[in-house]
């Protein structure tokens, strides 16, 4: 009887994971206010049958910067004070971290035809570190 229950508990436990989703995602984001770099994320899922599923994702975008434009504004506006110090207020630090939901099913139409609808949901926390213009040491 020991056996048995264990040979059960073997099946079902690798049978399980054949319903959940993982992956680990590596890549490079190129938004429009600052240069480009690496982003990493994971995405995972659960299927609810054989025709449903849910996804969930979240990414981490890392970015220091000197905005050019602010730098040469800067020694436009404050010609006294050019070089290091102007590159230094115009210094950002951004962290961005989207975050997507999203449904996926599946609607058999005959043997060789399937229909799928899907539909996602996202948001976006973006953390934006500016320097102090008067004391730009401290952020």
């Amino acid at each position: 009887m020991k056996r048995i229950l264990f040979l059960f508990a073997i099946l079902t436990a690798t049978a399980l994971p054949q319903w959940n989703t993982g992956a680990v995602k590596l890549g490079y984001f190129n938004p429009s206010a600052t240069d480009g770099g690496f982003i990493i994320g994971f995405e995972g899922g659960q299927h609810f049958d054989k025709y449903m599923s849910w996804t969930w994702s979240i990414d981490w975008f890392h970015r220091n910067y000197v905005d050019k434009k602010l730098v040469s504004e800067l020694n436009q506006f404050y010609p006294g004070a050019t070089g290091d110090l102007n590159e230094l207020r115009a210094t950002t630090n951004i962290h961005d971290f989207p975050l997507m939901i999203g449904a996926t099913a599946r609607f058999p139409m005959s043997n060789r035809a399937q229909f799928y609808a899907t539909g996602s949901i996202g948001a976006e926390l973006l953390i934006i570190n500016y320097r102090n213009f008067q004391n730009p040491s401290d952020d």
